[in-house]
C-alpha cells in the first residue's frame, strides 16, 4: 500500500508522530523490562523501602493501560502514513500478553512475590506455569512492534524525511 499523506507537511506531521510515539513505546518496554529483572531480586527489600506498590496489581494494571495509549498514540499515525497493520497487530498481541499478567490470570504479578501474599503460581494453570515470561516476552514484542512501525514510516517517506530527533 502506498503512503497515505496528501501534502509534505501532513507528511512530517504523521512522520514526527509516529517517531516520537514509538520512541516513548520503546522506552516504556526497556522500562518494564528492567522492571520485570529488577523487582523479583529486589522483592524483599521493597516493603522496607516504602516501594511495594511497585509490585502491586494496581501498578501493573496503570501501566498496561499507559503501555496501550502509546502504542495508540505510535501505531495510529503509523499506519495512516505507511499502510502496514502487521506493527499494530505485533503491538496488539505485546499490550495483549501484558494485559493477561495484569488483569488476567490471579497471581500472576509481581505481588505474588511479596511476602505473605498468595499466589496462584503454584502449577494450577498453564499460565501460571509462564507468568514469568509473559511481561518480558511482551516487551520484546512491544519493541520489535515500534522498530517496524518506525522502519515502515521511514521507508514510506525516505526523502525529506527527518526524525524528530535530527532537528
Amino acid at each position: 500500500m502506498p503512503c497515505q499523506t496528501s501534502s509534505a507537511a501532513e507528511t512530517r506531521a504523521v512522520a514526527s508522530r509516529a517517531a516520537w510515539g514509538d520512541a516513548a513505546g520503546i522506552a516504556a518496554s526497556v522500562a518494564c523490562a528492567v522492571h520485570c529483572a529488577l523487582v523479583p531480586v529486589t522483592v524483599g527489600y521493597l516493603p522496607a523501602l516504602g516501594l511495594s506498590w511497585v509490585a502491586g496489581k494496581g501498578f501493573h494494571q496503570g501501566m498496561t493501560a499507559l503501555c496501550f495509549a502509546v502504542a495508540v498514540l505510535a501505531f495510529a499515525p503509523g499506519f495512516r502514513k505507511h499502510g502496514k497493520i502487521a506493527p499494530a497487530l505485533l503491538g496488539l498481541l505485546g499490550v495483549g500478553l501484558l494485559a493477561i499478567e495484569a488483569f488476567g490470570v490471579a497471581g500472576l504479578s509481581c505481588a505474588a512475590c511479596l511476602p505473605g501474599s498468595q499466589t496462584a503460581a503454584t502449577g494450577e494453570s498453564l499460565l501460571s506455569r509462564y507468568a514469568v515470561v509473559l511481561p518480558p516476552m511482551a516487551g520484546v514484542i512491544l519493541v520489535a512492534a515500534h522498530l517496524l512501525n518506525h522502519r515502515y514510516a521511514c521507508l514510506c517517506c525516505k526523502s525529506g524525511h527527518q526524525h524528530p530527533h535530527e532537528g
